[in-house]
């Protein structure tokens, strides 16, 4: 049945592997469960155990609509969460309508609710006329590809170790390979 869905012949994979690779994803992504609401609610599972409730259900429902969702219709092997950006951006954007008007925080999370949605569908709107593909084809492709001059020819890293031992990595694309070299 698994094959006869998600095509595990054709893809050079099998039950096993893609069981586990799942059990991997969630277990990295799992954070986001515990997090989001805290972050959204200002850690305020003390202080308005209903709002973080919610929050907290509304992330499990996202992710696991999401997550159906890219295997069953897109057959990809890709799982959904919110994103910790635009959480903390929707965070601070509360704060700042709570700080600003006057308003409660629910009230204030409401109205952010609101721009998020305007903001939905504006980006529905460039993406249905294909304003938001011109836009990024705007942006250099060195930009897009998050690639840099340095990328390029060569890259040092400098990293302290537990020790407070500093360390160079010189990487050379040419060599596919890293040196470590102790600076001092």
């Amino acid at each position: 049945m698994l094959e006869k869905i998600f095509k595990l012949k054709e893809n050079n994979t099998t039950a096993r592997t893609e069981i586990i690779a799942g059990l991997t994803t969630f277990m990295t992504m799992a954070y986001i469960i515990a997090l989001n609401p805290n972050l959204l609610t200002g850690f305020g599972k003390d202080t308005m155990p209903e709002l973080w409730n919610g929050v907290f259900l509304a992330t499990c429902i996202a992710s696991a609509i999401g997550t159906i969702v890219m295997a069953f219709l897109a057959n990809k092997p890709f799982a959904m969460a919110p994103g910790m950006g635009l959480n903390s951006f929707f965070a601070v954007v509360v704060t700042n309508i709570v700080a600003l008007t006057g308003m409660t925080y629910v009230a204030s999370f409401q109205a952010a609710l609101c721009i998020v949605l305007v903001e939905g569908i504006v980006f529905l709107i460039l993406s249905v006329l294909n304003i938001r593909e011109k836009i990024v084809d705007a942006i250099p492709l060195g930009v897009r590809l998050h690639r840099s001059y340095a990328v390029k020819h060569r890259r040092r890293f400098q990293c302290r170790n537990l020790f407070r031992e500093r360390r160079t990595f010189l990487c050379y694309e040419r060599l596919l390979r890293c040196t470590d070299s102790f600076t001092g």
